[in-house]
């Protein structure tokens, strides 16, 4: 799995440069007759020095502050997960909802080991109301089962 990004991302990087070659910051610049907000050089960049808390350039701590990911919540019913397939980035956060009057126990599949996806297991049953929550980190489809009641069943695909 590391090897197939490790090659995407070569890929992706190989593309960057190959779409972009011979483009300069000169050609990119706006002409003479753009109007840029004052206090800017040629490129939109802010000029002179640090004032209320402005910054001339990005700092590397601002570059390098990650995004927070998305929350996804599956409702579960005594009739199944609603819904019973979900699509997300990786790094989402998936909380399982017990809505259903009967106890309900999400789990990586397969049924009864629950060994597809290691730590994605709520390891016991959530009464009405309860909630269980698992990051989705690595890329894939994962596939659920109430662990209760092994009839009811989906998938988190993780992008």
């Amino acid at each position: 799995m590391v090897s197939i990004l490790l090659v995407v991302a070569v890929l992706l990087v190989g593309a960057y440069f190959f779409m972009n070659r011979g483009i300069t910051n000169e050609a990119l610049a706006p002409g003479p007759d753009s109007s840029l907000p004052e206090g800017t050089d040629s490129l939109g960049a802010l000029t002179g020095e640090e004032e209320a808390g402005v910054l001339t350039s990005p700092t590397a701590a601002a570059l390098s502050t990650p995004v927070a990911a998305i929350a996804v919540s599956i409702s579960i019913t005594d009739s199944g997960f609603e819904p019973a397939q979900v699509t997300v980035a990786a790094g989402t956060t998936v909380t399982f909802v017990n809505n259903g009057q009967a106890l309900h126990w999400p789990a990586s599949g397969p049924h009864p080991t629950h060994t597809a996806l290691p730590g994605f297991d709520a390891k016991k049953g959530l009464a009405t109301g309860e909630s269980y929550s698992f990051t989705f980190d690595n890329a894939g489809v994962w596939k659920f089962h109430d662990h209760l009641n092994p009839n009811l069943f989906g998938s988190v695909t993780v992008q």
